[in-house]
């Protein structure tokens, strides 16, 4: 049957149908990816793959998906994997008629084990560079005492390697840098990321949410830099961002946020450089 509880946008593929993910939905009720193709002038549908709650397998995918240079498509899932979330692929099926095939490419929660220094609960969609990295968030977890969400790279094995690698760019700390992310992220023409935090940025005493941009390291350096581009004030700008930022040529952010304005309905944003 089609499926129930998207709550990610859709993409459109190199063969000009639309994929996308469905929360809580399927054959286990953990999620589906989807396919949607324009046919003779009625929509069809096709169900990709149904997660299940399989030990090591990604499930309720709540993100977007992406596509690869190699035609895979590329997510996150709010759980699986162990119980804080994975990245994970799809592949092509070998034939038409057959399901994809899924594959965690990192679950969320192994520096160590019983730790989620590494990230927890990620909800945003994926970004790649030109290598093949991916880029995204979690919305909790991190080094900081407060587990408010990190930004994260997943990058392919190299030199023989058969397992991809995490590494944590940045955690929140709750303060002015803001915290819990829950969209992904968008890069620039220099390689920076930038993305939005639901809460956090002035103070504590108002949590509204912030637009963060985080710069790679300088030649030699290994830490990335984040600055606090805007803070949110709950007013006529609104408050709570919560998907993915748009950037055009000229650098600049497009946005929403789910509260605040003029009638605490939510906002759409242009934040100039």
């Amino acid at each position: 049957g089609a499926a129930h509880g998207p709550v990610s946008g859709l993409i459109v593929g190199p063969d000009g149908a639309l994929y996308g993910t469905s929360e809580h939905s399927g054959a286990n009720a953990r999620g589906t990816a989807y396919r949607l193709e324009l046919v003779d002038g009625a929509w069809t549908f096709r169900k990709l793959y149904s997660f299940a709650p399989a030990p090591g397998e990604p499930a309720d995918p709540a993100s977007s998906l992406i596509f690869g240079a190699d035609g895979t498509l590329y997510g996150t899932s709010i759980l699986g994997g162990g119980s804080n979330g994975t990245v994970y692929q799809l592949e092509p099926a070998t034939k038409k008629s057959k399901p994809w095939v899924v594959a965690t490419l990192y679950a969320f929660g192994q520096i160590p084990q019983t730790s989620t220094t590494d990230g927890k609960y990620p909800n945003g969609e994926l970004v790649a560079d030109a290598n093949g990295n991916l880029y995204g968030t979690t919305s909790q977890g991190g080094s900081a005492a407060c587990g408010c969400g990190t930004v994260v790279e997943v990058s392919p094995p190299t030199g023989g390697a058969t397992a991809w690698t995490e590494t944590v760019l940045y955690s929140f700390t709750g303060q002015a840098d803001g915290a819990r992310p829950l969209g992904g992220l968008v890069f620039d023409a220099a390689g920076n990321l930038y993305g939005t935090t639901s809460t956090g940025g002035q103070s504590s005493a108002a949590p509204w949410g912030t637009v963060f941009e985080l710069s790679p390291p300088t030649s030699g350096g290994t830490t990335w830099t984040e600055t606090t581009l805007y803070a949110f004030t709950d007013g006529d700008d609104g408050a709570d961002p919560g998907a993915e930022l748009a950037i055009d040529a000229a650098g600049n952010l497009y946005g929403t946020t789910s509260q605040g304005g003029a009638g605490n309905g939510g906002t759409v944003f242009e934040l100039t450089p």
